[in-house]
């Protein structure tokens, strides 16, 4: 799993067209009794730019969005994830901490629910597990209240991370199977690949290849759907063919595990086998 980002993905072709004639309209009309927020555009087209692969760009419109914007809360929490996919999690809380301080004022509590998830994930990418599990934690109470089954989810993804990572592995297995399961129901594939690598990178640790071989089985649906993108799959399958000749190791595993996290949102990037 990845951090969440709270806009949507669409046809990035479509929606860069739809951008240009968006800034096309709002350079030729006027606002007189300002009505419309300066910064949501900025924002949403930083989404698209950070999609693109275009972060400098991206960063540059949140930077402006934050200076000019009434919910520069939302923009903080889009350059937190953007600053996590580029490989930055110690500028990612940063800016997650920002936003934090003001929705603590504003009262969102979907939105500060999304931040506690993002900053619960950078803080388990730099080994900071025990106050990634306290958020995890407020994360699962507030989206059970609100009814957010995806939340919910993503915090049993995140219990499973912190686990593994402070030293449980029967624990971590099993809300990671936990989580795979509930991802694969709702056909989340590119999540139930990287819940599926992090069991394997568990049970190898053991030794216990045999398990790690039928695990890896349950792939055949991550390939089968339209989710996961060439590059990804041509590396889960290098997995998958190390698993059948009982030659997979924990190393291999956490390198393919890795490699999806950043390949995710950098579709062009090469698995180097």
């Amino acid at each position: 799993m990845s951090p969440i980002n709270p806009e949507v993905k669409g046809d990035l072709k479509a929606a860069d067209a739809g951008f240009e004639e968006a800034k096309r309209l709002w350079c030729a009309g006027s606002d007189p009794a300002s009505l419309l927020d300066p910064g949501r555009l900025l924002d949403l087209e930083a989404s698209l730019r950070r999609d693109q692969r275009r972060l400098g760009e991206a960063l540059a419109l949140l930077e402006e969005a934050i200076a000019v914007g009434r919910t520069p809360e939302r923009a903080l929490i889009q350059k937190g994830f953007t600053l996590e996919v580029m490989g930055e999690p110690d500028l990612a809380i940063e800016a997650l901490l920002q936003a934090e301080r003001r929705l603590n004022l504003q009262g969102d509590r979907r939105l500060m629910n999304i931040l506690r998830c993002n900053l619960s994930f950078s803080l388990c990418s730099i080994g900071r597990f025990a106050e990634a599990a306290g958020l995890a934690c407020r994360v699962r109470e507030a989206a059970l209240d609100m009814g957010d089954e995806i939340l919910v989810l993503r915090a049993t993804w995140l219990e499973g991370r912190i686990a593994a990572g402070t030293g449980r592995p029967e624990e971590a297995r099993r809300l990671l199977e936990q989580a795979r399961r509930e991802f694969a129901a709702r056909s989340m594939w590119y999540d139930v690949a990287l819940a599926l690598l992090e069991e394997a990178v568990l049970l190898l640790d053991e030794g216990r290849t045999a398990e790690v071989k039928e695990l890896a089985r349950g792939l055949a649906e991550v390939f089968e759907s339209k989710e996961v993108h060439r590059e990804a799959l041509a590396a889960l399958r290098l997995f998958q063919e190390a698993t059948e000749r009982e030659a997979a190791t924990a190393e291999l595993a956490s390198r393919v595990l890795r490699y999806l996290f950043r390949a995710r949102h950098d579709q062009g990037l090469p698995f180097k086998a």
